[in-house]
């Protein structure tokens, strides 16, 4: 039993490997041809073969039938033809009518071969008939050839013929191509292409991930779909895959069912350099050197010259010349504007992506500077000779110019750009140029930016400090190299632009010497803010103070000066000489010694400097100076001050002196007021006893003011004290007569408390007991 079992399983087993062999070669072969051109144009054809035989066993319908597929459910991006379909249709015709009288033939057979045989062998004939299909098909082709010989000799049906069908896939560029696959397959596929379009390298680099199965899968769903091919043997339908690829008229047939190319080859590859010299912005020169190793040109020397010279545009000069191991082609182009630039660069790199435009430059420029800006791209595909598609390229900008330059990285929607500044540097190898950069690159965009200026030959500037905050300055460009009258008018039109405004300006020719002289004239400030306007930069700064001694006969002022014409000459600066001289107000004097013991001061020499009075004068052998100046002055002031000071202390002391004699006056009189009225009570009471005894003779004096009487010896009056006026002298007579009346009327005068106080108290009985002298009372 176990032997049987392994028995049938073996041949279970044998079968279907038989079945499988025999439907794996029963299926349809593709044969791909994919052609790529130099632009990346091409075409897709896929053969499709299968044997006559296998399709009409296999296919359950005619070539009409599969014609009838293929106008219904092709895509549209293919196109396909079957090749003889109109033979094949007209035999299809024929074999249907044949076939039909074969049938009745075959009836006929039928019917004799029954009754001739046994019962038997009909029996087993049907049986047959009923297991196996094809035996009945092989039979009845047997029957049908044994009939056709039988009727025409002319007419077989050969089995090993095949039919073809031929669908093509056709596209402009490799962004069309995998369009196309990918709407037919309805997934994204990928097709990478590298081809350096160069003379330095050959061949290709092509890599698709996809077949021609794929591209023709909805075939097979066609097939299945329409009951034209049993579902078991769908996976059978396409037995094969062969793909060829073709490029520059060389197949490549080692690529399997998905395509795989990399076949390159390098030469050793070219340098180039460019140089440049820029006049304006519509104005230039270039020339473009190409380095070609001699190593290169053994293997493909007349494609290289071929492919240079052809970019070479008619109105440039080029030569040949042998430079070490490398073949130097030197191309000269002059006087281009910037389109015929852009042109001539676009031949030369046979690159529509080289270029080169008029752009923006960035900064504000100085009063003498023409200032420009381009942006070039330079694409160096054609001579790449790398994996990499980089081309060393070595960039060189004429040093008559001042040169910026920056890579621009990235360029965004609203047209601002990202760049990345490039340092740029005296070229060591070509005398007169500016290196701007030497990498090797595949494709960049640069931009340069470009000042031309006026430079004068020598500067002088004359300052003037005029009060506290007052300044006069003057600044005299001379420019001694010849020039015409455009360049003279252009100097003139730029400086008037410039400072035409804030400053007084002349234009002479002295000789051989034009002479722009700029004036300016107010407070420090103003001149500052000014000259910032004009020159630029932090301008020039002017610094003037003075000592605040007005009793000191000696005073110190300072001054601090800064000259800098950096903006206005750039690079040229430190080779433009520059004399600067300084005038101080009237008296003040500069001591030399002084002047070097400062240290702003220190880095200037003795030999460069002159000294004047008050006035200095300082050279330089650049455009940029900082000093600080100490002068010395006589105070004329300081004589009023002193003056002032000393007529104040006299007055002081005067004044101090007049009040002392004042208080001292003030106190004399009181003592002579107060002797007085003693004076006058003694000559009272002497009157007193003069009338007792007899009468007195004396001489009286009358006050103006208040009338009291008085002897004639006093000088203010006792009783208003007044000064009293001298009377001239009485007689005895008068006198005498008038004595009475002096006593009779004494009561009256005892308005004066003062006076008629003390006789009322002194009125005593006795009066010889008083002093006659002193009024002293005696004991």
């Amino acid at each position: 039993m176990k032997k049987q079992f392994k028995t049938i399983l073996s041949s279970i087993l044998i079968l279907l490997i038989v079945i499988s062999s025999v439907a794996c070669e029963d299926g349809a072969k593709i044969y791909t041809d994919v052609t790529l051109e130099d632009d990346f144009s091409g075409s897709r054809v896929m053969k499709l073969t299968i044997n006559k035989g296998i399709f009409d066993e296999h296919f359950d319908g005619t070539v009409k039938d599969f014609k009838q597929i293929l106008e219904t459910t092709c895509p549209s991006q293919l196109t396909w033809t079957i090749p003889g379909i109109e033979e094949i249709e007209a035999a299809e015709v024929a074999t249907e009518e044949e076939t039909a009288e074969e049938e009745t033939a075959e009836e006929t057979t039928e019917e004799e071969t029954t009754e001739e045989e046994t019962v038997e062998e009909a029996t087993e004939e049907e049986t047959t008939e009923e297991e196996a299909t094809e035996e009945e098909t092989t039979e009845e082709e047997t029957t049908e050839e044994e009939t056709t010989e039988d009727e025409t000799e002319e007419e077989t049906i050969d089995t090993d013929a095949e039919y073809e069908c031929i669908f093509v896939l056709e596209f402009s560029n490799i962004e069309d191509y995998k369009s196309k696959v990918s709407a037919i397959i309805g997934e994204d596929r990928e097709i990478e292409v590298v081809k350096p379009e160069g003379v330095f390298v050959d061949g290709i680099e092509y890599q698709e991930n996809f077949k021609s199965e794929e591209i023709l899968s909805w075939l097979k769903d066609a097939l299945v779909e329409g009951g034209f091919v049993s579902s078991e043997n769908e996976s059978y339908i396409f037995e094969s895959d062969t793909t060829t690829f073709i490029f520059d008229s060389e197949e490549y047939t080692d690529t399997y069912e998905m395509i795989s190319v990399s076949n390159l080859e390098y030469l050793d590859g070219v340098n180039i350099e460019i140089f440049t010299t820029a006049y304006s912005e519509d104005a230039y020169d270039r020339t473009v050197v190409f380095h070609v190793p001699l190593s290169s040109l053994e293997k493909k020397k007349e494609e290289i010259t071929s492919f240079i010279e052809e970019g070479i545009p008619s109105d440039a000069t080029f030569s040949w010349e042998d430079d070490n191991n490398n073949a130097m082609c030197t191309i000269d182009m002059e006087g281009l504007t910037i389109d015929k630039l852009d042109a001539a660069m676009k031949a030369i790199f046979h690159s529509d992506e080289s270029s080169i435009t008029i752009s923006e430059f960035n900064d504000e420029p100085g009063m003498l500077d023409t200032s420009f800006a381009y942006k070039e791209t330079i694409d160096t595909s054609h001579f790449s000779s790398n994996d990499y598609g980089e081309t060393p390229i070595a960039y060189y900008i004429s040093n008559n110019v001042d040169t910026s330059a920056s890579e621009v990285l990235e360029t965004y929607d609203d047209g601002e750009e990202n760049l990345s500044s490039i340092s740029v540097y005296e070229s060591y190898d070509y005398e007169g140029y500016n290196e701007v950069f030497i990498e090797s690159i595949d494709q960049a965009t640069f931009k340069i930016e470009l000042t031309s200026s006026y430079t004068p030959d020598s500067i002088d500037v004359l300052t003037k400090i005029k009060g506290k905050d007052k300044i006069e300055r003057y600044v005299e460009l001379i420019f001694s190299q010849e020039l015409d009258e455009e360049d003279k008018n252009s100097i003139k039109s730029k400086i008037d632009s410039s400072a035409g405004e804030y400053a007084e300006l002349t234009y002479e020719t002295e000789g051989d010497n034009y002479i722009v002289t700029i004036k300016q004239e107010g407070t420090m400030e103003e001149e500052r803010e000014a000259s910032i306007e004009i020159f630029g930069h932090l301008g020039f700064i002017t610094k003037y103070a003075r000592e605040k001694k007005k009793t000191s006969f000696k005073v110190d002022s300072f001054v601090k000066e800064r000259i800098d014409f950096k903006d206005l000459l750039g690079d040229n600066l430190a080779d433009t000489p520059m004399t600067c001289t300084l005038e101080l107000p009237f008296g003040e004097k500069i001591d030399e010694n002084d002047f070097f013991k400062i240290r702003d001061n220190y880095g200037i020499l003795k030999e460069d400097v002159s000294i004047d009075g008050g006035t200095i004068t300082i050279t330089s052998d650049e455009a940029e100076l900082d000093f600080s100046v100490k002068a010395t002055k006589f105070n004329f002031i300081a004589i009023i001050w002193w003056l002032l000071i000393v007529a104040f202390a006299l007055a002081i002391i005067i004044s101090i002196w007049m009040t002392i004699s004042l208080i001292l006056g003030k106190n004399k009189e009181k003592k002579n007021i107060s002797d007085s009225m003693d004076t006058n009570t003694t000559d009272k009471k002497s009157n007193i006893t003069e009338a007792e005894e007899g009468p007195i003779v004396s001489i009286k004096k009358t006050c103006s003011n208040c009338g009291k009487e008085m002897d004639d010896d006093v000088v203010f009056c006792t009783g208003c004290g007044q000064k009293v006026e001298d009377v001239p002298e009485e007689s005895a007579e008068e006198a005498e007569a008038e004595e009475e009346p002096e006593l009779e009327t004494e009561p009256e005068v005892e308005t004066e408390p003062e006076v008629e106080a003390e006789p009322e108290e002194e009125k005593v009985e006795d009066v010889n007991e008083s002093c006659t002298n002193c009024g002293k009372r005696l004991e």
